[in-house]
């Protein structure tokens, strides 16, 4: 007996989901920020660096992380789409999934860190301001190089599509590179105060609104392109 089902997605209620969850996170940070007090209970403590955006390990990372992931999960869907096609875009997609499955395990084991720490390890680092992070100079360098190859991609995507990514592009790394750049700058001039904690906020409400936007031109680029997706799960039962 073969039974179909198929579930609808209704892209601007999960858009709607995941933005508010999002934006709760980030406001619940803001919020413990301006609570956090050295003579706070350790528990207290405990429950306010678990919503801190400025620490790794905790809720935002891990939201971030899955965002990126079922980005990389879209990404995947539509590179086997392309791939049937015989699309000359097929290279690009397949790409996007690898960088976003590169950009989920960032996130969630703090790798670019990790690449500063090697650099300021065999190198003797010691930049300071705009050069004070090393991963911030790469990535500006991947970032540019990455516009460059992908900007026939890009204009030939459904203009509504077109600028979704532009969007998502600019609210990513404006909060990835730009916001830490800026960071940097004030910590040198002012110090890690209140002030900064509010800028990493920003920075990581900046990162996800972009994966958000992201997320949503995907949902709409499958939506225009191929209608639906399908999954056929096939059991073989041998007595």
């Amino acid at each position: 007996m073969n039974t179909s089902r198929s579930i609808q997605v209704y892209k601007s209620r999960l858009v709607l989901v995941l933005g508010l969850v999002a934006f709760s996170l980030v406001l619940f940070s803001i919020v413990g920020q301006l609570l956090l007090q050295p003579d706070q209970p350790a528990h207290i403590q405990g429950v306010i660096t678990l919503f801190n955006s400025a620490a790794e390990g905790n809720l935002p990372t891990y939201y971030s992380s899955v965002l990126l992931l079922f980005s990389a999960m879209l990404l995947s869907f539509i590179t086997l789409k392309e791939r049937t096609s015989k699309s000359k875009y097929f290279p690009h997609w397949a790409f996007l999934t690898l960088g976003f499955v590169y950009l989920s395990m960032d996130e969630m084991l703090v790798l670019h860190e990790s690449i500063s720490s090697f650099i300021r390890a065999v190198t003797d680092y010691s930049g300071d301001g705009v050069l004070k992070s090393p991963w911030v100079i790469l990535g500006t360098f991947a970032v540019a190089i990455v516009f460059l190859i992908f900007r026939k991609f890009i204009t030939h995507l459904e203009r509504r599509t077109r600028y979704l990514f532009l969007l998502a592009g600019i609210l990513y790394v404006g909060g990835a590179i730009g916001f830490e750049i800026i960071e940097n700058l004030y910590a040198e001039a002012h110090g890690q105060n209140t002030v900064y904690s509010m800028m990493q906020n920003i920075e990581e409400g900046m990162e996800m609104a972009g994966i958000i936007v992201f997320i949503s031109a995907l949902l709409g680029f499958i939506g225009i392109n191929y209608k639906s997706l399908h999954f056929d799960f096939h059991t073989d039962i041998k007595n």
